[in-house]
């Protein structure tokens, strides 16, 4: 029998926050279509900055990696999905200098143009 792929799932939360157990529902789904989910937090704004953030991706995957045979997973089957800012974060590490490969990115409902983001955020008055 194959090895599974993995899921990496990175929750939303505008960078700040985190409901990352809202999310396990996703990984649950995940699981019945054959995958291996991993729902992932990770440092948050103000402690962290988002090179803090996508260091914390790359640092699940490679634990991912290296354990791939104790957990059996596919090592060369990981995928990175985000929600909102989560898919942001996914998208730069996917992006990062030195992060090993992944197989796929997908985001859903994320920000790729921050300026224009934040300018949208500023209308809504939810910015400084």
């Amino acid at each position: 029998r194959p090895l599974p792929p993995v899921v990496i799932f990175v929750h939303g939360g505008v960078w700040c926050h985190s409901r990352a157990w809202n999310y396990r529902l996703v990984g649950r789904r995940l699981q019945q279509e054959g995958f291996a989910a991993a729902v992932l937090g990770y440092g948050l704004y103000p402690a962290q900055t988002v090179p803090d953030m996508v260091a914390d991706i790359r640092l699940a995957l490679a634990w991912l990696r290296e354990h791939s045979d104790a957990l059996a997973v596919d090592p060369l089957r990981i995928a990175l999905l985000g929600h909102s800012s989560g898919g942001h974060l996914c998208a730069l590490a996917a992006l990062a200098e030195g992060l090993p490969g992944v197989a796929a990115v997908a985001t859903m409902n994320s920000p790729m143009d921050v300026v224009e983001h934040y300018k949208f955020e500023q209308q809504r008055g939810v910015a400084e």
